[in-house]
């Protein structure tokens, strides 16, 4: 059988509110169809579950968490008296001045405000289901936002009703409009000081990513993520889940709890966590046994959902004949399907079947050009290698270019990539031989 590409750095779980635009901002627009709504009876618990998970805690950072979400908490003076005594917490922490003081469960909800323009200018609208553009979640419509008069009109809303907090998602909007991704980020930030599970995990996710500005700080991002997740969202636990299952710099690798969120999240039906457990399953890491028919179980429940890269997990599977029926007509039509959501794994696999002419498909080295160009502009380091030694000889159509190639082959190690080190080394010698012109 033959193995798996199987890169030493698995990427994250994939940021399902990128790219900027309302994507999973529908989350976050639902309750009200909705506001970034304010603590539902079901926050009581999410209370309860983080200060179950903090309360033994040494350090700042895990009782300022809990003080962001709930500043007037249950237990809100019993964790500053702590917090007091273990010290200032470090910094990066989300700051507890910044958040105002939440309602309790059992306080009536706030009369909703009637429509203002903002509403009309960047609410989504509700469609039937089979009309809905699926890149903005179940049931909404993404409406053409006209930046200029939509921000103006959702400032205004924001300052006239300062407790209505669907304005702020509108105004998020407004600001993904006029591609003001600083703009944005404050305003998810803003939403996430007010308690919103949503929102607490796109900021988590953004600090420890880096995806605005290279702005990284982990440690501050796993807080987030963690608010996010003490809440029940799905993705925000899958997001945490990879943090501790690969390790960061300031947050040790935890594989068991890292697995052990995956799971949360893929029985809430979180499509990127099911494909990171049979990910997992395929490759026997992180202590999850090493079985490619619970992979295949995994991948399964995974396209179902519509992840990008399931339907390449399986299909690879089918193509090494690997807890599956080896079937390379098979692998073919899920890499497709793959390819068709964006997965550059599966941009590399259905490029690596016409190199060798596999599945029914002819040999075309434009064709498979393009497609290991394809998943390299996706991030796939399989595809950056393989693009890298196409464009090294020239092939494809494409112009012999060695400095190209060592540019191509160096993003392919940075992820993981095995053959890729090699392949710089060799070529950085070769470019040094070269008399100088």
């Amino acid at each position: 059988m033959e193995s798996l590409p199987a890169p030493a750095l698995r990427r994250a779980c994939k940021r399902r509110w990128m790219p900027w635009g309302l994507g999973l901002l529908a989350p976050l627009l639902l309750p009200y169809m909705g506001a970034l709504a304010q603590p539902s009876p079901a926050g009581a618990t999410a209370e309860a579950a983080l200060w179950a998970e903090v309360r033994d805690s040494q350090k700042a950072g895990d009782l300022q968490a809990y003080l962001d979400a709930f500043p007037a908490g249950t237990y809100a003076p019993l964790a500053r008296r702590r917090l007091q005594a273990l010290g200032p917490a470090p910094s990066g922490a989300p700051p507890a001045a910044a958040a105002p003081a939440m309602p309790r469960a059992d306080q009536p909800a706030a009369v909703r405000v009637p429509a203002q323009e903002c509403d009309r200018l960047a609410e989504p609208r509700r469609v039937a289901l089979g009309g809905a553009d699926p890149s903005f979640g179940p049931g909404l419509r993404g409406t053409q936002v006209e930046a200029a008069p939509a921000r103006a009109a959702c400032a205004r809303a924001m300052a006239e009703h300062p407790g209505e907090a669907r304005f702020i998602a509108y105004a998020v909007r407004a600001a993904e409009a006029a591609d003001d991704k600083p703009e944005a980020v404050r305003l998810y930030r803003l939403a996430a000081e007010r308690g919103n599970a949503f929102a607490q995990y796109v900021i988590g996710d953004i600090l420890a990513g880096g995806d605005l500005g290279n702005t990284t700080d982990v440690v501050a991002g796993v807080r987030w993520l963690r608010l996010a997740a003490g809440q029940g969202v799905a993705a925000a636990r899958c997001r945490l889940g990879s943090v501790l299952v690969n390790g960061a710099e300031g947050v040790p690798a935890d594989p068991q709890e890292g697995v052990r969120l995956y799971r949360q999240a893929a029985a809430a039906g979180d499509e990127e966590a099911q494909y990171e457990l049979g990910w997992l399953a395929v490759l026997g890491r992180a202590g999850v046994p090493q079985d490619d028919v619970e992979g295949a179980r995994w991948y399964r429940l995974a396209i179902e959902g519509g992840s990008e890269d399931a339907p390449a997990g399986l299909g690879a599977l089918h193509a090494t004949g690997r807890g599956v029926a080896q079937d390379d007509v098979e692998a073919v039509r899920l890499f497709r399907i793959g390819v068709e959501r964006g997965s550059g794994f599966a941009s590399y696999w259905l490029g690596y079947m016409h190199e060798t002419g596999r599945g029914g498909l002819a040999k075309d080295d434009n064709e498979v050009a393009r497609l290991y160009r394809l998943a390299a502009d996706r991030g796939d380091a399989e595809g950056q290698a393989s693009l890298g030694r196409m464009v090294q000889a020239g092939r494809g159509g494409l112009v012999a270019d060695p400095a190209e190639a060592l540019r191509l082959y160096r993003l392919a190690a940075a992820q993981g990539n095995v053959q890729a080190p090699d392949e710089v080394k060799r070529l950085e010698a070769e470019l040094q031989a070269r008399p100088r012109q």
